[in-house]
């Protein structure tokens, strides 16, 4: 957050690239604010409900995880497994299938060595 914070206070200027970065550490720093757990951490977490079935729990720990590290492929996977799970208890909701599809959509477009 320090540096986040010492990033803000260095950029002024009315340019494009200016007005990107500044937003971009604004909405960081929100960010950081709302969340107060590393992705690590809060896949850990995820882990953690997942395994005691407390799906819901899973699902916004892993949302937020998401949100922080918005490219990694094990937290998708892990979204991915958590709906599965609701779907199969059947707490799966409408308003989910879109991560699900966001999810498929990212992990669809990369590209695996084996």
């Amino acid at each position: 957050m320090i540096i986040l914070k010492a990033i803000q206070q260095q950029i002024s200027g009315e340019s494009l690239t200016s007005q990107v970065v500044a937003k971009y550490v604004e909405q960081e720093m929100e960010e950081r604010l709302e969340i107060h757990y590393t992705p690590k951490h809060l896949h850990t977490m995820a882990v953690e409900h997942f395994t005691k079935m407390r799906l819901k729990p899973a699902l916004d720990a892993i949302e937020k995880a998401i949100k922080l590290a918005p490219t990694n492929v094990k937290f998708r996977i892990s979204l991915l497994k958590i709906l599965l799970a609701m779907d199969k208890a059947e707490q799966l909701e409408e308003i989910h299938l879109p991560l699900a599809k966001i999810a498929i959509t990212m992990l669809d477009t990369m590209y695996f060595f084996w």
